[in-house]
């Protein structure tokens, strides 16, 4: 967890870092070294991995029953089978 005014949104870095490569030389050697250095693990793929996922996700009323739901949906939507 973090204070949002931490926060600094970057915009499309993917798109600023592909332009470098092509305007620079050494970035381009630097990025091509890090792609080799670079380990790939398929966290979805791991015992338990999407549990734990799940758990560390915020998802409001995920274990209270929606206590001020009944008071905001219309009866016909609440009444479905």
């Amino acid at each position: 967890d973090c204070d949002p005014g931490q926060i600094i949104p970057i915009g499309n870095a993917a798109g600023d870092g592909a332009l470098v490569t092509l305007v620079n030389r050494k970035k381009r050697s630097e990025s091509d070294w890090v792609a080799r250095m670079v380990e790939y693990v398929d966290l979805a793929s791991l015992q338990g991995f999407k549990d734990e996922f799940v758990d560390a996700l915020h998802i409001p009323h995920k274990k209270d029953p929606f206590p001020h739901l009944r008071s905001i949906l219309p009866p016909e939507i609440l009444n479905q089978e």
